[in-house]
């Protein structure tokens, strides 16, 4: 029998996983995208992950649809979780108070939802 395909927010949820542990080693940024050198957000985290590039985060037209994709399916799961009122990865990363240690939980979190199978 044929594997099944995993959904966008099984894929979503396992490039969130896959992007709190590389987060989890590296300096975190808010106000800004980063890079691998001087630190990521969320964002940063998510399209270094998938692509192993951390220079062309800011730029929607230049990610790839799985990146895209995990941004709006994570963004739509932060709005409904009551995270943050307009579904924006970078905004939710960038709340004044926020801290790295909040952002790997919440991302986790959201990984574990979508992608119970670890």
């Amino acid at each position: 029998m044929p594997r099944r395909k995993p959904s966008v927010e099984e894929n979503a949820g396992r490039l969130v996983r896959k992007a709190a542990d590389v987060l989890q080693d590296r300096t975190w940024v808010q106000g800004e995208y980063g890079d691998a050198d001087k630190g990521m957000c969320a964002v940063t985290s998510i399209h270094f992950t998938a692509t192993g590039d951390s220079t062309h985060a800011a730029q929607g037209d230049r990610r790839p649809r799985l990146v895209n994709d995990t941004l709006i399916t994570f963004g739509n799961w932060l709005e409904a979780a009551g995270f943050t009122t307009y579904g924006s990865v970078p905004a939710w990363n960038d709340t004044s108070g926020r801290t790295k240690d909040e952002v790997l939980q919440v991302m986790r979190k959201f990984a574990d939802e979508m992608d119970p199978q670890r």
